[in-house]
């Protein structure tokens, strides 16, 4: 670890958090456990919170191809880097936020894409400013046989994701660690556990759905939280899991200014085939995967956006003109897309 002088941030008041005591080394792949790797990507400093002046090194691991933080936080300090983190506050209920994402859900119809197999069909204008980038797509169009019972979002902040489904039809939990973000999310209706996703050690074939959004890159052990969502999964029930690729194009093309990085609270990123070989290997007929990642490449314009402006020195904002330029650069690039900038999973527990 060193101090990161980039001109960025020459002129941010901020101090190095992390001491050589909060500090560990990492000998061992998180995904595969393999000692080989390389150094990838060197001197990636926080470009969006600027919680310190601390730079880190992503290495790639020889074996799996997965991503990962060496040195990092120590679990017990890795709370500094989240001191003011954006699923933590509840910006989005504003009065003016929840009629925007209300009228994006009446427009989509509840899902951006139609599905052979869904029985909840889009409106014709959701799949169109769907189709165009406009609208995003949400998780509900990946999972094929759910439209009601019991979902559980891992790591559900202050409960946005949640709160824009269905009362009637749903019983929403989720599990938290800030009790800022918990008490948001129960006042939303959502029943939260506080605490760390261990409590589904005691939540076995306990739900319908299983939500893990951007969630896993964050944990220290990724190998632990796959088990306990198959677990606490009921037969027939599917756990939608996504992530950013760690073989993403945009990566190559920004490097340390990726947003996918987000160092130091992104721990390890996941190759998405050693994810499906663990799941594979560790669960065997019990359930299936579907790698719905294709599905997912208008990702590239938020997530190119971020990046550049991060690469600007911008903190990840950008305006409304630059999204529709970005949309509309998109339709120029997106068949040259070899790698979605996400890796998307929906895991399938057989009956």
């Amino acid at each position: 670890m060193k101090y990161y002088d980039n001109a960025n941030i020459e002129n941010v008041e901020m101090i190095k958090k992390w001491s050589n005591l909060s500090i560990e080394r990492v000998t061992t792949c998180p995904m595969c456990g393999a000692h080989e790797s390389r150094i990838l990507i060197e001197s990636v400093f926080d470009w969006l919170f600027k919680v310190s002046s601390d730079s880190w090194n992503f290495v790639e691991c020889e074996n799996c191809k997965s991503i990962y933080l060496n040195e990092r936080p120590n679990e017990e300090s890795i709370s500094i880097a989240y001191s003011n983190y954006y699923t933590h506050s509840d910006k989005k209920s504003s009065p003016i936020n929840i009629i925007k994402e209300n009228l994006k859900d009446i427009i989509r119809g509840g899902k951006v894409y139609k599905k052979r197999n869904s029985k909840k069909k889009s409106r014709a204008l959701g799949l169109f400013l769907g189709r165009l980038g406009l609208l995003q797509r949400t998780f509900l169009d990946d999972i094929s046989s759910q439209e009601n019972g019991r979902i559980m979002d891992v790591g559900c902040g202050s409960g946005h994701l949640l709160s824009r489904l269905e009362s009637d039809k749903w019983e929403k939990f989720g599990i938290e660690l800030d009790k800022n973000a918990v008490s948001n999310a129960r006042g939303k209706g959502i029943k939260v556990f506080h605490g760390s996703y261990s409590v589904l050690q005691e939540q076995a074939e306990s739900y319908d759905v299983i939500v893990c959004s951007h969630v896993i890159e964050h944990v220290y052990r990724p190998l632990e939280l796959l088990d306990l969502i198959v677990g606490a999964l009921k037969q027939s029930g599917e756990a939608w899991i996504q992530w950013p690729n760690p073989l993403a194009d945009g990566l190559t093309r920004f490097g340390k200014y990726w947003r996918g990085l987000e160092a130091p609270r992104h721990l390890c990123l996941m190759s998405k085939e050693s994810v499906i070989t663990y799941l594979s290997n560790r669960f065997g007929g019990l359930i299936s995967v579907n790698d719905t990642s294709d599905e997912w490449k208008k990702a590239a314009i938020y997530m190119n956006l971020s990046s550049r402006s991060m690469q600007n020195g911008d903190e990840g904002a950008f305006s409304k003109i630059e999204h529709i330029l970005e949309i509309l650069r998109y339709w120029h690039y997106c068949k040259c897309i070899k790698n979605s900038e996400l890796c998307t999973l929906v895991v399938k527990k057989l009956k």
